[in-house]
């Protein structure tokens, strides 16, 4: 665990450090910390994995749209810190929640976070000239598609609905700023390719995998 760890920040702080751009994608605002060091646990303990819950110790918080503003600028200015003149380009996962603490109906809950940070990330955008939305959570959702990128599941983002989202962020680069330009090597970096769904889950649902 400690070695995973290693490596996990390891490849964060160079991806600080070498970025042009840094994508963030934000996803959630409900999350379990522990009461006594404010620790947040990946996942509510004792449901998949982890520890038996325990309600003394194991405390419910939902995120206010000013704590996920503050947060998000301050992890902004930490990376900066590092990297001067990293440009920010903000997202929003279309995963909806899969469960809710929060006592609302799950539908409701995810509304109430999805809104949130969509806020969050346009009031930021706006705000400072090297940070930027992109609309793929839109893209995604919106009811024009009719849900067909979304899995049987009605959770999971099918491939097809991913390479939507980037035909349209590179067709947005290419009206923007133009082709891409060949770097001081002579090679262009290509557009990713999905290869499977595995591809596009999201981090809730590969942590199962710890639970197996």
């Amino acid at each position: 665990m400690q070695s995973a760890r290693r490596a996990t920040l390891a490849s964060i702080r160079n991806a600080v450090l070498e970025a042009d751009v840094f994508i963030f994608t934000l996803g959630l605002t409900e999350a379990w910390r522990h009461s006594g060091t404010d620790f947040e646990y990946a996942l509510c303990p004792g449901t998949v994995a982890g520890a038996e819950f325990d309600d003394a110790v194991h405390r419910f918080h939902n995120a206010s749209f000013v704590q996920l503003r503050d947060d998000l600028e301050a992890a902004i200015a930490l990376m900066r810190e590092k990297n001067s003149t990293l440009k920010i380009l903000l997202t929003v996962s279309p995963v909806p929640l899969v469960a809710s603490a929060s006592g609302a109906h799950v539908l409701a809950a995810t509304s109430h976070s999805k809104s949130l940070l969509r806020a969050v990330a346009g009031e930021l955008a706006g705000a400072a000239e090297a940070i930027d939305y992109f609309p793929s959570y839109e893209i995604i959702t919106h009811p024009v598609f009719r849900g067909m990128f979304f899995a049987p599941n009605m959770r999971a983002v099918v491939p097809e609905g991913v390479a939507t989202v980037m035909k349209h962020f590179f067709e947005d680069q290419r009206r923007v700023f133009g082709e891409v330009v060949p770097s001081a090597s002579g090679k262009t970096r290509k557009q990713g390719k999905v290869r499977s769904e595995s591809d596009v889950m999201c981090e809730e649902e590969l942590l199962n995998a710890f639970a197996k």
